[in-house]
This record gives C-alpha cells, structure tokens and sequence, in this order.
C-alpha cells in the first residue's frame, strides 16, 4: 500500500534464460555481469552452480523500445539489442536461448514511508530506480 510506481522514469526490461553461457573461473565465477549499451544497459546473472543457465536482459529506454520494426518478433529485437551490448553478446556465443522472451515495464519504484515503528526499508524494498 506504500508503493508509488509514480517516477518519472519510463523503461522496459526484455528477458529471458540462456544455457550454456561460459562464466569465469575463480573467484569471479558467480559474479553478476552488467554492461552499459547504446539503448539502455544490459546484465547476465547465472543461475546454477555448474553454469548451465543464465538469465539475460536489457532495460532499454521507451525511445529504442518504440523503434521495433513493424514485423519485427520480439524474439529478433531482443537479440538485435543485446547484439548492442559486445560485453554481453560475446558470452552468448555457443549459448542457446530458451524462449520466449518476457517483458517488464516501468518497474521503478519508491515508498511512501521508508520507516516506523519495528522497522526499516533498506534495499529494493524501499524503492528501486531503473
């Protein structure tokens, strides 16, 4: 009941899980991959332990979300705008994607309260700023 989606920050996020994506070794090998690309910015978060899966998006601005091709799957602008992020798509090559494609909007965020009594907001449970 706190939370106010009234920012004026308008995102979406395309999303999906990949496998066979290589993740680095030692100490580095869980470590969460976020790179910035022309349209927005991008992550790569594995999700299992011997690396066989990971989850794949892009939070891009409105502008480039309503630049998709009339036509154009979402499948195939997914793919064209993580192609945009080198960091991220050269991890993805030999990696095979696990459709569909799944999408969020607007997923910014802020409390009306952030503390009382008994407790304290911290993290994304108070807000979240995309």
């Amino acid at each position: 009941q706190w939370k106010k989606n009234d920012l004026p920050i308008s995102k979406t996020a395309f999303f999906g899980h990949w496998t066979g994506v290589p993740r680095p070794t030692g100490v580095d090998r869980g470590n969460i991959t976020i790179a910035a690309g022309p349209h927005g910015w991008a992550w790569l978060i594995p999700l299992h332990r011997d690396g066989s899966r990971a989850s794949v998006g892009v939070v891009c601005h409105k502008e480039w979300v309503r630049s998709r091709a009339e036509g154009e799957s979402l499948d195939a602008f997914y793919e064209r705008t993580l192609r945009g992020v080198p960091s991220v798509w050269a991890r993805l090559e030999g990696a095979t994607f696990s459709a569909p494609v799944n999408t969020i909007a607007d997923i910014s965020y802020r409390s009306e309260r952030y503390y009382g009594p008994g407790f304290c907001l911290v993290g994304d449970a108070g807000s979240f700023l995309d």
